[in-house]
């Protein structure tokens, strides 16, 4: 077939366009968009199959919103211009097709092809009215009731419903009819098992559409320059497909995947997605650096893993998971995730396969974990849970099987009084609030059951001392043993200073006296930054180590002085 130039600006269906005048570009040629091309499909009467496309630098083609088609492509579309793929935008979006047949733009790549070049691409399609939903009943084999209800949804939609373990993962199905009034979904297909309540439902989608056969990625184009892509429906048949890799400064919103079975996006950085849901992936993203997730909402697969691998800096936000085999974060590091949910995982929150490749200092708040999981976590050190509320697995599974330097401790709470107190895993030991053994005066105190003749049992808790300014504790010590391998003690650490990390530092001060078994001890802590202009982070820690003893201790928060004033207090 023939390579098609455009010689002049215009429409795609008027020949005067095309080089190829009196005729438009058909079905295996290649096309050269070397203008400002329109493409309105409803006035094309053949469909499009393209050996190749390829858009030149400064110039665009633009899918006309309310343009109903599918642009066949039998080879890679290259773009090389800034925007030059532009399949509606913010200000002029595409709207969603009629019931029964809802996408109005599709790119279709038959066989691994993608959009390549060096240039940008952009998007924009009305967004669904919610793209996440609970079933709050079903009324038997093909409907089902939402909870809050999806306003736009219609018959053509495509939905997923999470099930109940992780390894069956349910399938999808396309809705026949809804009825917003009673928030009642009709399905062409039985479910194939009993829908529950407070099963995830998620909306896969999109006015947009752009999908691969066996395409290793779809967007392979471009350097690190920003790109948004909103509304798009993404799918690959290729068993280890991703969107893109090494390609940052995305962001993608009202978006849906579905069968990205390596991962949805890979080693980027300040990358964005919000609103989006994703069914049968690998991962969400893996080895991004600094991203974003915000609403978020995926559903597992037995090939299923994690919402995040290997993320650095990753910020996630009241998202969902269900149904996937590691959880939220999976090798990940300084990661912080608030008001999410992981559920029917079998590890729900984070977990490290490899030793190698270490979970550490992750930050989960407002989390809750429940349904048919294995372990809440495993093998996570170095994180904080606070205010997060775990379901019926195995809190922190295989947490002393870690042979880990530093030696950081996960704490799954970040409460000193009241509620359900701290609870921290170290090599040595598990920490606990308990309010049974507890010195004179005190409603609590914290137990750390020992484990270890090798390993520390400890618990951090961290403070600033401000700049000329003294910090001191009253604490409380207490062991149940006449004598331990380590006895128990409080300390101050400098983090830049720690003992546990090198073992030729010292605490900055210490309360460590000889204890007798089952007394309590008092006494107190005292440190004054040296420094007249910075702040001095310190941790105050309770330390031990005994294969079989337990100690507990308690502190007062501190009273801080300095020479002009005392502003301290005490709890």
């Amino acid at each position: 077939m023939a390579t098609v130039t455009s010689k002049a600006n215009g429409d795609w269906a008027d020949a005067t366009t095309w080089d190829s005048d009196p005729a438009i570009p058909a079905n295996g040629d290649s096309v050269v968009i070397a203008h400002l091309v329109n493409m309105d499909y409803d006035n094309i009467t053949a469909a499009i199959g393209l050996a190749a496309l390829t858009i030149n630098s400064g110039k665009q083609l633009y899918w006309t919103p309310g343009t109903l088609g599918t642009l066949h492509m039998d080879g890679n579309l290259t773009n090389n211009a800034t925007l030059g793929l532009s399949l509606g935008n913010s200000g002029n979006q595409i709207t969603l097709g009629a019931a029964g047949a809802p996408w109005m733009a599709r790119i279709f790549f038959d066989g691994n092809f993608g959009v390549t070049g060096t240039g940008t691409n952009e998007s924009g399609s009305v967004a669904r009215a919610r793209v996440m939903d609970y079933a709050a009943s079903s009324a038997d084999a093909r409907h089902l009731i939402l909870t809050n209800g999806m306003a736009d949804l219609q018959a053509g939609d495509q939905i997923v419903v999470s099930q109940a373990s992780v390894s069956d993962y349910g399938t999808i199905h396309t809705v026949t009819a809804y009825n917003s009034g009673t928030k009642e979904i009709t399905v062409g297909v039985d479910w194939g098992r009993a829908i529950t309540a407070g099963d995830m439902v998620i909306l896969l989608t999109r006015a947009i559409r752009i999908e691969g056969t066996n395409s290793a990625a779809l967007i392979v184009n471009g350097a690190s320059t920003p790109e948004t892509y909103g509304g798009v429906e993404w799918y690959t048949g290729n068993t280890n497909a991703e969107l893109y890799t090494n390609r940052s400064y995305r962001t993608l919103h009202d978006c849906s995947f579905y069968n990205f079975r390596s991962r949805v996006a890979s080693n980027s950085e300040q990358v964005a997605f919000t609103d989006c849901v994703a069914y049968y992936c690998g991962s969400m993203v893996s080895g991004l650096r600094a991203a974003t997730l915000t609403r978020v909402y995926v559903i597992g697969a037995a090939s299923g893993h994690q919402l995040v691998a290997n993320g650095f800096g990753t910020t996630v936000i009241d998202s969902e998971v269900r149904n996937l085999s590691a959880g939220l974060l999976n090798r990940s590091g300084g990661c912080v995730v608030s008001d999410c949910v992981a559920k029917d995982s079998a590890n729900s929150l984070d977990v490290t396969y490899s030793k190698a490749l270490v979970s550490i200092r992750n930050t989960f708040v407002n989390c809750t974990t429940g349904g048919s999981l294995t372990n809440d976590l495993n093998q996570s050190i170095g994180d904080r849970l606070i205010n997060c509320v775990l379901g019926a697995g195995v809190e922190n599974n295989g947490y002393n099987n870690r042979d880990t330097s530093p030696p950081w401790a996960l704490t799954i709470s970040d409460k000193h009084d009241g509620g359900s107190g701290r609870k921290s895993f170290s090599l040595g030991g598990i920490l606990t609030t308990q309010a049974v053994v507890v010195p004179d005066s005190r409603t609590q105190a914290y137990q750390i059951v020992l484990e270890s003749a090798t390993y520390y049992g400890f618990c951090d808790w961290d403070f600033t001392i401000d700049a000329g300014e003294s910090l001191t504790f009253d604490v409380w010590l207490r062991q149940n043993e006449a004598a331990l391998d380590n006895e128990p003690q409080w300390q101050l650490i400098d983090p830049a200073n720690d003992p546990l990390v090198d073992s030729t530092k010292s605490p900055l001060a210490s309360y460590a006296p000889d204890l007798d078994a089952d007394t309590w001890y008092a006494g107190t802590l005292t440190y004054a930054n040296p420094s007249a202009t910075e702040r001095l982070p310190v941790k105050l820690r309770l330390i031990g180590r005994d294969a079989t003893a337990t100690i507990y201790g308690e502190f007062d928060e501190p009273v801080r002085f300095q020479a002009a004033y005392d502003y301290g207090f005490s709890r």
